[in-house]
């Protein structure tokens, strides 16, 4: 019993040591088990049939036959012989193979007939009869309880096979496009990773919040180590805290990415703010970090490809570096917080000022615009509008017009009266002015 206990304890330290997999594990029990089942069967079935040999499917199948010492000679050398009660079998082993081939026919259900009872034998029929309903019943239950086993080799796999069905079915009793449908099962197949991460989260909240973060810490440290927030001045429990906080998300092609957390590219590839990011580049410091919406940047990045980040929400940022336990986190992200608040309310400042010349110069513009439409629609309507030659006003362009018309009459007038007029002297002061 000491030995026994003594056993156990080195089975647990194996179970610390050793990743190992209890669905694999039992299936390999159920196997063990199933050998173990067949050999005592063996044993049994060929233990009944030894106490009479000459009257038992041994002899019916040759490996015990009549034996005469006078007349047979001396026993076999690595059989059995019983002088007394005039009998010889062959070795031990080749009978216990046939026993064991027998006992696996029977326990597996298959049955080919080849060895059965012997006739007229009821104690080795009634063994028989034990044997192979205990043998069925076992069976069932073995067969059983691998089937349940080796479905939950995989459950992140399981689970999303049955959710495919689910989605299949959904997508033939629903009117979808074909293309729409492609889109929804390729989602759901570059999802399966994102099940995994779900899952090792689930696991991870039931620990310690020390032992939780440090693992974290080992999965999530090289992608925090991308973004320039992060450095060597930071807590160390600031960095755990903030490995635990990154989730992992995915987004298709086409599909927009929140604005106001910070993004770690995984795998794939996204564009935001004129630039492509690629895997191990990041983005959003300043949307994160930054708690007035007017100084964050308002377009959302773009996934190019299907995109694999891990995320951190600038809510949950400020939180965890803010706390007065992390000096210098908090320092670090007034550093950048001011570094962003300048450099983005330069922009802001340099662009209102922009929009504010820019309204100012047109509405100048419509100002001039308007008042010579007024001052043509003025004119216009005067040189339309019929008065009489002794209070007609002209406007200063129809009074010049109209002085130019009497200059060019009474031109014409005198040049008339010089032609009917030869034999007359001409003055100088007569001659038409030009």
């Amino acid at each position: 019993m000491v030995r026994l206990a003594r056993g156990s304890r080195i089975f647990k330290r194996w179970e610390m040591r050793l990743p190992i997999n209890y669905a694999m594990l039992s299936i390999v029990k159920i196997c063990v088990l199933l050998i173990f089942i067949c050999h005592l069967f063996a044993c049994i079935w060929g233990l009944q049939a030894g106490f009479q040999p000459l009257d038992s499917w041994l002899a019916a199948k040759g490996y015990c036959f009549p034996y005469d010492p006078i007349i047979d000679g001396p026993c076999m050398r690595e059989g059995r012989c019983n002088p007394e009660e005039g009998w010889q079998c062959v070795e031990p082993v080749r009978m216990y193979l046939y026993a064991l081939y027998w006992a696996i026919a029977t326990v597996t259900s298959i049955g080919y007939g080849d060895i059965v009872a012997t006739p007229l034998q009821h104690w080795e029929q009634l063994v028989c009869i034990m044997m192979m309903l205990s043998g069925a019943l076992l069976f069932a239950y073995l067969v059983g309880s691998f089937c349940g086993l080796a479905a939950n080799l995989s459950p992140d796999v399981v689970r999303f096979r049955q959710d495919l069905t689910d989605l299949n079915r959904f997508l033939t009793t629903s009117n979808i496009p074909n293309s729409l449908r492609y889109e929804l099962r390729e989602y759901m197949h570059h999802g399966l990773a994102l099940r995994r991460v779900q899952t090792a989260n689930r696991l991870l909240r039931e620990f310690a919040p020390k032992l939780r973060n440090e693992v974290a810490l080992q999965l999530n440290e090289r992608w925090l180590r991308k973004v320039s927030l992060i450095n060597e001045d930071c807590e160390d429990g600031t960095i755990l805290e903030l490995a635990f906080a990154l989730s992992l998300y995915i987004y298709p092609p086409g599909d927009m990415c929140p604005v106001g957390s910070i993004y770690i590219v995984s795998r794939g590839a996204s564009i935001f703010n004129g630039k492509a990011y690629t895997a191990g580049s990041s983005w959003g410091e300043a949307e994160a970090v930054l708690e007035s919406d007017r100084l964050r940047f308002p377009i959302p990045a773009c996934a190019i490809t299907y995109l694999f980040t891990y995320s951190i929400s600038g809510e949950t940022l400020r939180l965890i570096m803010d706390q007065p336990t992390y000096p210098m986190a908090s320092a670090r992200l007034r550093q950048r917080q001011v570094y962003w608040i300048v450099r983005r309310g330069i922009v802001c400042y340099a662009r209102d000022l922009m929009w504010s010349q820019l309204n100012t110069s047109q509405k100048q513009a419509g100002c001039r615009r308007k008042s010579s439409i007024k001052n043509l629609r003025e004119a216009e309507d005067a040189a339309q509008a019929p008065a009489p030659a002794s209070t007609q006003i002209l406007s200063p362009p129809m009074a010049r017009r109209r002085s130019s018309c009497c200059c060019c009459l009474s031109e014409m007038q005198a040049a008339a009266a010089a032609a009917h007029d030869v034999d007359a002297p001409i003055k100088d002061d007569k001659l038409p002015s030009r």
